[in-house]
């Protein structure tokens, strides 16, 4: 994790030699979410929806530096072939993050977050390490490009990999 840090410490600093009064703007994004959930979270839930705010400021060419928050809800599952079983709660994820992005010439979209992510469930809260990685692509030059990522998001115990769908605004 402190390797992800001082990567996006030194892409950050090179970035800002190569700032200029045009690119003085922030671009505001949202959208929805699906996920999966993989490796524990699985065991208790099904899948996922929610949504995303996100505003990023261009740093350089190609290079966007901000802030992302998401809320996902994962449906609960109940076990089965086990007697007895039980229906688990659902499980509601918030993440808070900084983010940091490349824009490729091509329109593909790379980059990760990193902050805090909340699991919410009836027998109360955790709070760990969050992290996004994605990869995405944008489908317009246009004054609201549309995007679409990959996201594999990971805390301690909640990952998940889910699609994206963002409008910038």
């Amino acid at each position: 994790m402190l390797f992800f840090v001082g990567i996006l410490f030194m892409l950050f600093s090179s970035a800002q030699l190569s700032l200029s009064k045009s690119e003085s703007t922030w671009n505001l994004e949202a959208g929805p979410v699906v996920a999966v959930p993989f490796q524990f979270l699985h065991l208790f839930n099904s899948f996922g929806i929610g949504v995303n705010f996100a505003a990023l400021h261009p740093v350089g060419d190609g290079l966007s530096v901000g802030a992302r928050a998401s809320y996902s809800y994962f449906v609960g599952k109940k076990l089965t072939g086990v007697p007895g079983a039980t229906h688990y709660d659902a499980t509601n994820i918030v993440n808070i993050m900084a983010e940091l992005n490349y824009t490729f010439d091509n329109n593909v979209i790379v980059g990760g977050d990193l902050g805090v992510g909340f699991a919410i469930k009836s027998g109360g809260t955790g709070a760990n390490v969050a992290e996004n990685i994605f990869l995405g692509y944008q489908f317009s030059n246009s004054a609201h490009p549309v995007i679409f990522a990959l996201v594999v998001n990971t805390t301690h115990t909640q990952k998940s990999i889910g699609l994206r769908g963002d409008v910038r605004f």
